[in-house]
This record gives structure tokens, sequence and C-alpha cells, in this order.
């Protein structure tokens, strides 16, 4: 690990030492402990910089990318010891739910080639990055259930082995080490009211056991992803001062992924399961190896009536996806189709947080927390939101 974060700091001496330059500050996505002032005050931040290099003649970047912070979160898993999954008319399988202390560091350096004439940014960027983790698993210090037969408090005995959670092994804290390589295709503008154009992300990611076992908790995976946005203004009016008046834009997103390994831990299963991409499931269910989702959305924006970029927006979205393959840390399979469709009412706020409500109906595929209450027909999910799907 000492090898990996020397290459990664040589590789940012070497690009803050060549060509023009600007910083720039970032906000990654918030996330909310539901049990934390009703789920409404963010209580896991990460913010940071990254230094843009101009090389002469060609205009290209070469970025510094640095990203970390922490907070305290809560999570709610669907797999049992054993690794078995719920399976539709028999709810025996009930989740467990636990809060967690997070902190993450994450380096990075992107070299970028060519420019999109439009917004005057690389077209085409390679990147490796260096992902620091470490996470401490604690029982929920609110202990009534809010899932029928949900599992809170001090159950951490039942996974102490860490077959199926290999992070919440012995005593449920772990520290993780990632390095991560791919590239990105940007042709996207991105007008806060609508967005036009297509981006792409290609990524490799791999934590081997050996950067990944310093405590009780490890993680052993190799998790390849493909995330593709196209978008199409249909219509757009605004007024003399550039004010968004009324848009109508078209939104699809495409996400592929595959995930190698006997000690996946819940992080990566959560961005990877297939309940987590599709609207009105439950997170981290669906979670097998393969995964491709497709998410459309129908995206009106009203009048912003005050200040560029804050809005109120409806999203009307239609989701789709397959799975297949091993549950992850387990023996047991499976593989079928999941769909929903619903809307979203929301302010947005640079369209970067989304405050609002949504409404879905599962289509096709099980829902977890009506299964729970032996209500299978129930189909309608509802509930706040904060951002949209993508």
């Amino acid at each position: 690990m000492k090898r990996i974060i020397i290459l990664v700091t040589l590789l940012f001496l070497v690009a803050y030492s060549i060509g023009a330059s600007s910083f720039h500050f970032i906000l990654d996505p918030l996330e909310f402990h539901p049990d934390i002032a009703g789920g409404f005050v963010p209580t896991f931040v990460t913010a940071g910089f990254e230094r843009r290099t101009f090389h002469e003649n060609t205009d290209d970047q070469t970025v510094l990318r640095f990203i970390g912070g922490g907070g305290y979160g809560q999570r709610t898993v669907w797999q049992n010891a054993a690794g078995s999954v719920m399976i539709p008319g028999n709810p025996a399988v009930t989740p467990y739910t636990y809060d967690v202390v997070q902190i993450l560091w994450n380096l990075g350096v992107s070299r970028g080639f060519g420019e999109f004439e439009i917004t005057q940014e690389d077209a085409v960027s390679l990147y490796l990055n260096y992902e620091g983790r470490f996470e401490s698993a604690v029982p929920t210090f609110n202990t009534t259930a809010v899932l029928t037969g949900e599992k809170r408090g001090d159950f951490f005995s039942e996974l102490a082995a860490g077959t199926v959670y290999p992070e919440l092994a012995g005593n449920r804290q772990f520290l993780s080490t990632a390095i991560a390589a791919g590239f990105t295709v940007d042709m996207m503008v991105d007008q806060h009211v609508t967005q036009y154009g297509v981006s792409t992300d290609v990524s490799l990611r791999w934590a081997p056991s050996f950067l990944n076992n310093a405590l009780d908790g490890r993680a052993d995976y190799l998790e390849f992803a493909v995330n593709a946005i196209g978008a199409y203004p249909v219509y757009h009016l605004s007024n003399e001062a550039n004010l968004n008046i009324l848009s109508l834009t078209l939104v699809d997103r495409l996400r592929f992924s595959y995930v190698l390994g006997n000690a996946v831990p819940v992080f990566v299963q959560g961005r990877n399961a297939l309940g987590s991409l599709i609207r009105g499931f439950a997170w981290s269910t669906f979670n097998t190896e393969l995964s491709l989702a497709n998410n459309f959305d129908i995206r009106i924006a009203a009048p912003e009536p005050f200040w560029d970029g804050i809005f109120p927006r409806l999203n009307m979205f239609f989701d789709a996806g397959y799975y297949s393959g091993r549950h992850f840390n387990s023996t047991d399979s499976s593989s079928g189709f999941i769909a929903s469709t619903g809307a979203e009412v929301t302010l947005s706020v640079f369209d970067y947080l989304d405050f609002g409500y949504y409404l879905a109906y599962l289509v096709n595929g099980m829902n977890y927390r009506a299964e729970l209450d032996s209500d299978p027909v129930n189909q309608i999910v509802a509930g706040a939101m904060f951002f949209l799907k993508f």
C-alpha cells in the first residue's frame, strides 16, 4: 500500500509542477441518517478540491483531485448469516439494520485529451485513483424496528465470522484500500434546467485482500462498471433575463457492473445491487455479481422565479434492469428482471440537490418491504428525496 500511495503522490507532484493551473472546490453527494432529525439533516459530508493544469499548445488538462470527509450513517442489509435472501411468499430472511461511522479519503489524477468545443473541456480523460476508507459498525441507537422482523441493536455476534458481510467480522472495524483506473468521455452540456449530449465513465476498481486486512474487517474484490448518460432537450423557453420559463428534457442512463470476489463489502454492494439502481426498490437488494440497469427520465423544469439554478421540477421515470449470478459473498444465485415507473416532484438547487417527494409503482419484482408485512400485492412505494437518481 505504501508503494501505491507513493506512486500517486509522485504523479501529483509531477503534474503540479507543469503549466498554468486553477483550483476548484468539490462538494460530493451528502448522506442522511433516517433516525437523526427525521432524516432531513446531512450526517455524512465529503468535499475536496481539484487543481487543473493546462498544457501549452494543446490546452489539454491534468487534474489533481483530493476528496475527504466522513460522518455517521445507517445501513439495512437483506441477506442472513448464511447468505440466503428473501424469496416471494417466504419472508423468513429478515433484514439487519446497523449504524456506521465512516471516514474516507480519495486521491486521484487524470489526464485529458482533445477538446469538446461547446464546453471547452477535455472530451476524453484517463484517470487513476487511490481510494481509502475507514468504517466502524455500531448498534443503532434507535432500537425500535421500522420494518417487520427487522433486527436492530447488538446482533453482530450472528455475523462475527464475516462470511456474508466481511467488514462486520470481529470488532467490526474496517480499513479499505482500492485502486481505480478508467476513462471518461464527456460531451455533455449541463445548463442546470436542461442537458444536452452524452457522457460515459468506464472503470475498473481493484481491492485485493493484502491491502484490506489490516483490521478485523476485510475485503477482496474486482469491480468493473460502465455508466453512460444521454440527454436531449425537447423544449426550452426562457425570458429576457435568460431565466427558465419551461423546459422538457429527455434523459437516459445505462449502467452495467460486474463484481468478482468473495469479500465484497456492503458499501460496494450498495452501489452495484440492482435494487439500489431501480427506483422504488430497497437499497442493496437483488445484489448479484452482474447488474444491468436502464433509467429513463422525462424532466420538466418550471420557471426559475428568482435565481438562476433554483426551480421546481417534475420528473417522470421508467426504470428496468436485469440481475444475474451469485449473491455477494454467498453460494446462492438467482437472476431476473425488475422494473418500476413513477414520478418525482422536487425543488432543484443548482441541479445538485433535489428536495421533494417520489411515488413509484413496482411494475415487476418483489417489494421486500411489503413482503415482510405479508402484503406482496402492495407495489407502491413513496417517500422524501434529496437527490435525483443520476
